[in-house]
Order: C-alpha cells, then sequence, then structure tokens
C-alpha cells in the first residue's frame, strides 16, 4: 500500500525560502553609564514556500516565527494562521514584526546597529 502511493502521488517535500528581511525602522537608544539601551524596530520576515507536488496539496497549521539577535534577546514575533497550499503554488508567508522600547543588553545593541547599518542582517 504505501509503495503504491509513493508511485502514484511521488510526494515531494515543499521548499522554503527566505527572503532579505525589509527593516522599515531601526533605533538604538542608549542610556548613559546603563549596560543597557532601549530599542524600536519595525521588520518583515517573508518566506516563500514551493509546494512542488503534481498531486498533494499540502496543509500548514498556524505558523509562528520569532525573530532573535542571539539566544536572550527576542526582537519580535509574528503568526500566519493555518492554510492549505494548492498543488505546484508558491505561496507567500508575510510576519511583520515590532517592537518599540525594549531594554537590551547594550552590547547586543551595538552589534545590531552595526549589522544594519552595513546591511549584513
Amino acid at each position: 500500500p504505501i509503495c503504491i502511493f509513493y508511485l502514484w502521488f511521488q510526494p515531494r517535500s515543499p521548499i522554503f525560502r527566505f527572503r532579505p528581511i525589509e527593516i522599515d525602522r531601526f533605533n538604538v537608544t542608549k542610556q548613559l553609564g546603563s549596560d543597557t539601551a532601549r530599542i524600536d524596530s519595525q521588520t518583515v520576515i517573508r518566506v516563500e514556500v514551493r509546494n512542488p507536488n503534481n498531486k498533494l496539496r499540502i496543509y500548514y497549521g498556524n505558523t509562528e516565527v520569532t525573530m532573535t539577535a542571539d539566544q536572550d534577546t527576542e526582537l519580535g514575533s509574528a503568526a500566519v494562521a493555518a492554510f492549505m497550499q494548492p498543488t505546484n503554488n508558491v505561496t507567500m508567508l508575510k510576519f511583520p514584526m515590532k517592537v518599540e522600547n525594549r531594554g537590551i543588553d547594550v552590547t547586543v545593541a551595538d552589534t545590531l546597529a552595526a549589522r544594519v547599518k552595513s546591511k549584513e542582517v
């Protein structure tokens, strides 16, 4: 039965491609004499999802993406609702993220600001 299923449907895994991060706003405010900085940012992460199957639709459950600067510094999260992807389809998922006045370590803030400035994000 499994062999017949495979031969008939020829299932293939979906293909995921992250697109460049869009940074609409990124501001770091340092507090003199403090090891904490404040960050305000507005970004968009886009993920292209391709279903290469001719006979199989793909169901995706609720999906959440969290962007972090390091393992402890969250820069926002966003979610998309569950959806069904048709056969031979490319779907662009959009995850807009916003952070306002979030306190982060000043070293992390400096590293992030340098990467944004040099477009290494």
